[in-house]
């Protein structure tokens, strides 16, 4: 998807795709918040409900999918072989990519997950730590979609290597940081770590 993105907009792609993850960021801050919502007034059965939103998405994808079939498609260069495909799939950067975007996925799962146990460990009080987790988490989130946002104007291209990798080793910090944190410290630096 972030490929289709990008090849909508040669001239805007940074932009485009930036826009592409902050919309996504946005769903991603939108569930804990009202997941925990959901749980706190109705308790764990009522999110069987959640399940009913996938269908209207699921309708709204076929008739993509559809709309697409319908669109000319772009020329593929006929001289690529399998070979050839194999050796760019296995070549170092693709290695690369492949390493860091799993480090990274990782890194994100562990730090909502651990977010939600540290929270239910600080506050006492479940229904209070639930609603305070579900406001973190959306906290990250957003701040992670504007940060993503914010890359897409300020960053040109040839500095989106440097810009990823330094906007990675200050949030390194700030989310170790976290478990030592309370109050509004910790919601300063989670907004930060998100950025």
């Amino acid at each position: 998807a972030t490929a289709l993105v990008g090849s909508l907009a040669d001239k805007w792609r940074p932009l485009t795709i930036a826009i592409f993850i902050c919309a996504g960021a946005l769903g991603v801050a939108a569930a804990p918040l009202l997941i925990t919502r959901l749980v706190n007034a109705q308790g764990l059965r009522a999110t069987a409900w959640l399940f009913v939103p996938t269908v209207p998405i699921f309708v709204v994808a076929l008739l993509a999918y559809r709309a697409c079939r319908r669109l000319p498609r772009p020329q593929i260069e006929t001289h690529s072989k399998a070979n050839g495909l194999r050796e760019s799939i296995f070549s170092r950067p693709m290695i690369l990519l492949f390493i860091l975007s799993t480090s990274r996925s990782f890194a994100l799962i562990v730090s909502f997950s651990g977010m939600s146990f540290l929270m239910r460990e600080k506050i006492a009080d479940n229904s209070q730590a639930l609603l305070t987790t579900g406001t973190t988490l959306c906290l990250f989130g957003l701040a992670m979609g504007f940060g993503g946002l914010l890359s897409g104007f300020l960053l040109r291209p040839e500095l989106e290597k440097r810009g990823i990798i330094i906007s990675l080793i200050i949030a390194g910090p700030l989310l170790a940081a976290f478990p030592l944190l309370s109050g509004g410290w910790l919601l300063v630096v989670i907004t930060l770590a998100g950025v």
